[in-house]
């Protein structure tokens, strides 16, 4: 059960991770670009 749940948690961790990178670069590439 415990394992899972990291498990889970993980997975919504990394998620908001990758979507937070694909902000950061966006924004930085406007930057850039600007």
């Amino acid at each position: 059960m415990l394992i899972q749940i990291r498990f889970f948690l993980f997975t919504v961790l990394n998620t908001i991770f990758l979507l937070l990178l694909k902000k950061i670069c966006m924004y930085l590439s406007k930057c850039s670009n600007l």
